[in-house]
């Protein structure tokens, strides 16, 4: 049903792809591209995926846009790069030049401190609100 609506969902497989979510997307609640507005960028060195989420989120916020994530209900990789593409294509992911830091290519240990919170922190304390 909503790839007849024209929305570009991410995998099947992802935990962020429910009934409610499904629901939220339809009614506008919920931000999903839809397939006339992906913007497809090459990202050939990506960061691991909580940064992703971190600069996807920043995105989200820029545009004013929801889209509900927390630490048992995330999307696939390949959709949130899809989705960074498409709200900002000019990221400095999609540049030529890019090369993911040291820190970027591994995924962060223990507890993030104030000024690197990772997405998870960050929704649990907003009530999961982008």
């Amino acid at each position: 049903m909503m790839h007849r609506n024209g929305y570009y969902l991410p995998s099947k497989n992802s935990t962020i792809i429910t009934i409610n979510w499904m629901l939220d997307v339809k009614d506008g609640i919920e931000w999903c591209p839809k397939y006339v507005d992906v913007k497809l960028r090459p990202c050939v060195d990506r960061p691991v995926k909580c940064y992703i989420l971190d600069e996807l989120c920043k995105e989200l916020i820029a545009h004013n846009l929801k889209v509900t994530f927390d630490k048992s209900h995330t999307a696939d990789v390949d959709w949130l790069i899809v989705c960074l593409s498409t709200l900002n294509p000019e990221h400095r992911y999609f540049k030529k030049d890019y090369i993911p830091t040291r820190a970027e290519m591994k995924q962060p240990e223990g507890e993030p401190n104030e000024d690197n919170k990772s997405i998870y922190e960050i929704s649990s304390e907003e009530d999961s609100f982008f």
